[in-house]
């Protein structure tokens, strides 16, 4: 009697309503990323979309190191699972491993990437470019998700002998943590030209054409400041003696004053939507790149510019931008 009663009460029950979601998580599965989620070790069954991704995105801690692996008790993920919806069918394993899925980086590959962001970052061209006496890493694990590789230099770096860098990898949707990081360096030379004299020369001689030439040289044996445009050494005082053959460096050379103490001086200043353009008297000497005292003789007001040319210069007061 009462099945009869029963029966009909379950057939007009809504069948979603009887229905219960059901998590799986076998012995034995692998992740890619840095973090452990439920939603990569787990099948997640008749569960409602919503609920469906909160329970994929519950952490249960950081991915193991490459090719290892981290093992959970299948009570504790029960336990935890439980937590989250009381209601869940749970099929989980005894024990589980989590291993971290991996990939090898060998060598050639790293050399191959390390050498293209060199020789994107290096000034010269790629014909001028020798690369030697590499220093590399073994092959190394990686986790199948870190993809994102990145080249790091030293700050300040110049690319002239040995280069060291930072090999990071991490992964794309965390750029910022690095997974795995490796050093390595090479030997860069570069053939390129630089100035020379022609003759023996002496201090105080103003430099010409004739004096001068280009020069394919090793510039890893050359000091930082050597010079590779003959414009600019032509017109230079040398303040000191140099041989024939010397390749030029600006500490060499004297630079001769564009603006004297006196000369009146085109100065030009602005910023967006303003432009100035005035007359001063230069109240010092200056070289190009020189700041220099002038004064407006209409005002007698005193400011600062810096020599961009014979009689021209660029407003440098505070608050007011440059104008070349």
């Amino acid at each position: 009697m009462a099945l009869r009663i029963l029966l009909p009460l379950l057939l007009a029950f809504p069948a979603a309503a009887l229905a219960r979601g059901v998590v799986q998580i076998p012995s034995d599965v692998a992740v890619e990323g840095s973090v452990i989620t439920l939603g990569e070790i787990a099948t997640l069954d008749g569960i409602a979309s919503a609920q469906q991704a909160r329970l994929s995105a519950f952490t249960l801690g950081p991915a193991a190191a490459p090719s290892r692996h981290r093992t959970f008790s299948g009570q504790s993920l029960r336990e935890q699972i439980a937590a989250l919806d009381p209601d869940l069918v749970l099929d989980v394993a005894e024990r589980v491993r989590v291993h971290t899925a991996y990939r090898e980086i060998q060598p050639d590959y790293l050399r191959e990437r390390v050498e293209q962001a060199l020789r994107h970052r290096m000034p010269w061209p790629d014909s001028s470019i020798r690369l030697s006496n590499w220093r590399l890493p073994e092959r190394f694990a990686v986790p199948l998700g870190a993809q994102r590789l990145v080249v790091k230099f030293r700050s300040g770096e110049d690319f002239l002998g040995r280069v060291a860098v930072q090999v990071m990898l991490s992964d794309a949707s965390n750029p910022d943590a690095p997974r795995v990081q490796r050093a390595a360096s090479v030997l860069v030379d570069v053939r390129a030209p630089v100035v020379v004299t022609t003759r023996d020369l002496r201090r105080g001689e103003t430099l010409g054409p004739d004096m001068l030439r280009l020069e394919q040289r090793e510039l890893r044996l050359l000091a930082a400041d050597v010079i590779t445009d003959l414009p600019q050494a032509l017109g230079s005082r040398l303040k000191r003696s140099t041989a024939e053959g010397v390749p030029l460096r600006f500490a060499q050379l004297q630079a001769e004053p564009l603006v004297r103490r006196g000369d009146v001086v085109m100065v030009h200043g602005g910023g967006p939507g303003l432009e100035v353009r005035m007359e001063a008297r230069a109240l010092e000497a200056g070289a190009r790149g020189k700041l220099i005292r002038v004064e407006n003789p209409a005002t007698r007001r005193r400011f600062q510019a810096e020599v961009v040319g014979s009689g021209r210069a660029i407003l440098r007061t505070p608050g007011v931008g440059s104008w070349p």
